[in-house]
């Protein structure tokens, strides 16, 4: 385990303390995605996804360069639900939408079956080989180039400067030292906003 991921860990754990930093989020959207064991709606059938979305999972995965060729892609490996942390808290969240939100009025008033997972999975070990195979990302990636301090194991300053550098910042969401509670499109804006007026400032 790194540094950064230490001192990361040891911020989550605090926050698991703390009722007002949420460790998961309920998605729900109109829709029909194909994910887990169904992948084709059925004609004339309206859907609707609730999803459980992890904020603060403690696995950590990997981006590491494959090529002096700046085109050629990276190898990732995000390693979901390596951290048994994440897998029970995970499985709990989902059983919770399944066994309370979709089952309590009023969403349970537009729900005639339920589809992925089917309604015969009951126990936590269908819910686990559900998991396996419906598991996604929400498109939030963060954190590939922390702004923390380079003996952690930061890439960018405060500055938003690569560590080595003289003029060459990065300016988006890799530089998240953590995940926060949220979607993290505003967080970016933000950050860009402030970089902005640093590299004014440096003129």
């Amino acid at each position: 385990m790194s540094l950064l991921h230490i001192a990361q860990s040891v911020l989550q754990l605090a926050w698991l303390g703390n009722p007002s930093i949420p460790q998961v989020e309920i998605v729900m959207v109109p829709g029909f995605n194909p994910s887990g064991t169904v992948t084709a709606p059925s004609p004339g059938t309206n859907y609707m996804i609730l999803t459980a979305a992890l904020q603060h999972p403690f696995s950590r995965g990997t981006v590491h360069i494959t090529s002096s060729d700046p085109l050629t892609k990276p190898a990732i490996d995000p390693k979901y639900l390596s951290h048994a942390f994440d897998k029970t808290v995970l499985l709990e969240a989902v059983k919770y939408i399944r066994n309370t939100v979709a089952t309590s009025t009023p969403i349970s008033n537009f729900i005639a079956t339920f589809n992925d997972p089917p309604a015969s999975t009951t126990t936590d070990a269908q819910y686990e080989d559900y998991m396996k195979v419906a598991l996604e990302s929400l498109k939030h990636p963060i954190g590939t180039a922390a702004s923390v301090p380079k003996e952690l194991g930061g890439v960018v300053s405060p500055q938003f400067l690569v560590y080595g550098s003289k003029n060459v910042r990065v300016v988006d969401a890799s530089v998240f030292p953590n995940h926060i509670s949220a979607h993290c499109q505003s967080t970016t804006y933000a950050i860009g906003e402030k970089a902005a007026d640093i590299i004014k400032g440096s003129w």
